[in-house]
């Protein structure tokens, strides 16, 4: 009901990362930038692992994953404009 009454007066978006269960059937439902949470730990794992491997380590590696907008309600419109 908060979050409902908030988004009424002004424009304003909530955003929320990564989606979870609920977030399609609040009011309003919650836009969210969803990742891939089995990927991510995937990828964690193999730097791990990487790093025990050798005894020098290299530089920070940079690693860009895709991510998902998925737009309900709680933008209001506002991502669309």
């Amino acid at each position: 009901m908060a979050l409902a009454a908030a988004l009424r007066g002004d424009p304003l978006a909530l955003v929320g990362f990564g989606d979870f269960p609920m977030a399609d059937v609040l009011t309003p439902s919650i836009t969210v930038i969803d990742q891939d949470p089995h990927r991510l730990g995937t990828l964690a794992a193999e730097r791990i692992f990487a790093r025990l491997g050798d005894q020098e380590l290299d530089a920070p590696t940079l690693t860009v994953i895709d991510v998902d907008l998925v737009e309900r309600e709680s933008c209001g419109g506002v991502l669309s404009a």
